[in-house]
């Protein structure tokens, strides 16, 4: 995907959300075009981004950069592992790493909700605005 593609900077987030951010967060995300389009967004915010397009990269990722990632945004239907198989191994490694959970199935987060502790992490539907996204781990993750 070329920059063209992607929405311009001042069109994409509402002026409030625009101050520059720092900070790294891991993009687990399978799509391809969602995921470029959101790590896009996180950069031209100020955030160091690493992106993961499967379960098991999300992990190899994580804890090669294990002190270094201030949040995690986990897609909950990831290839090779579960997005719930990352996110608990994610605790295992790192108990204090927030997590954002995404995904369009109300039943992957219905799993979720049984499976994790609400104080460390929050979650996002997909579709979402990516405003939205950028204004959500901006304010729970690096305020």
């Amino acid at each position: 995907m070329d920059r063209s593609q992607l929405p311009a900077r001042s069109k994409a987030l509402p002026a409030d959300v625009r101050d520059q951010a720092s900070g790294t967060v891991l993009v687990g995300e399978d799509e391809n075009l969602l995921r470029r389009v959101v790590s896009n967004v996180f950069r031209s915010e100020g955030l160091t981004v690493i992106e993961a397009a499967d379960g098991e990269s999300a992990i190899e990722s994580f804890r090669a950069h294990l002190s270094g990632i201030d949040v995690v945004l986990l897609d909950m239907t990831l290839p090779a592992m579960s997005g719930q198989q990352v996110f608990q191994e994610l605790r295992r490694l790192r108990p204090d790493i927030k997590v954002a959970l995404t995904t369009a199935y109300s039943e992957d987060l219905e799993v979720m909700n049984a499976a994790t502790e609400k104080p460390w992490r929050v979650f996002i539907r997909i579709p979402y605005k990516l405003a939205e996204l950028s204004a959500l781990l901006k304010s729970v993750c690096f305020a």
